[in-house]
């Protein structure tokens, strides 16, 4: 980038410096089923679905027009399933916080309503 940007053409890096840019709507979501399963999150049968049956652009799109397909609807509950509420999708290396013992249980054995 350094040699490029001592040619005519510099790049514009503006926009990346905002935060969490979208810079290609693909890759970026697309990009979430690889970071899950390279941490150990997903299985790999979860992984293979996540990017071949319905990948996370395509359930983001379906979830934008609200029709979200069967499929998409089962592999994001495998998804879901798999990497579980205590995992912060954004840094899966955080330490969950649960406050105590009784709230432990209630959430790892919740009992029938």
């Amino acid at each position: 980038m350094i040699e490029m940007n001592k040619r005519n053409k510099i790049f514009n890096l503006k926009g990346i410096a905002l935060g969490n840019p979208v810079l290609e709507y693909a890759t970026d979501f697309n990009s979430r089923a690889e970071f899950f399963w390279s941490h150990g999150l997903i299985s790999d049968a979860t992984y293979n679905m996540f990017t071949t049956v319905c990948n996370y652009s395509r359930y983001v799109s379906e979830y934008n027009r609200d029709s979200v397909s069967s499929l998409c609807s089962k592999v994001m509950g495998l998804v879901s399933k798999e990497t579980s509420r205590f995992v912060d999708k954004y840094d899966v290396t955080l330490d969950v916080c649960i406050s105590s013992v009784l709230s432990q249980s209630k959430i790892i054995s919740p009992q029938p309503q």
